[in-house]
């Protein structure tokens, strides 16, 4: 946790959000969450190339979004078995849980574009 100040500074770390009270888990968890937001990849729309960059338009569970990567080498990880991460040029996260689960047409733009 940090506290607001002149300059942010850690005062704490939180081992297990369980044990507080609901009220505080709660806003802890929203704080997390806010923090942490990373949309879910559930369809690939047009995927698009110029040089190294690509754009994307995808539907998500927060809906249609258009974003930007650089160098698909650098910003989407395969951080499990089928489970992609990719940072787009604002640094904003988007998640693909299951590259298996996308439709055929979202698998086949994917395997186009991105070597994993």
């Amino acid at each position: 946790m940090k506290a607001p100040s002149r300059r942010w500074r850690e005062i704490g770390i939180i081992p297990d959000v369980t044990a507080l009270a609901a009220d505080v888990r709660q806003i802890v968890e929203e704080e997390l969450a806010w923090r942490y937001f990373t949309p879910h990849i559930w369809r690939i729309l047009p995927l698009k190339e110029e040089g190294i960059r690509q754009f994307w338009k995808v539907k998500t569970n927060r809906g249609t979004k258009q974003f930007t990567i650089k160098d698909p080498y650098e910003h989407v990880r395969q951080i499990s078995e089928g489970r992609l991460l990719i940072t787009d040029t604002y640094e904003c996260r988007y998640e693909i849980a299951d590259v298996m689960k996308l439709d055929r047409d979202s698998r086949e733009l994917l395997s186009r574009h991105i070597y994993f």
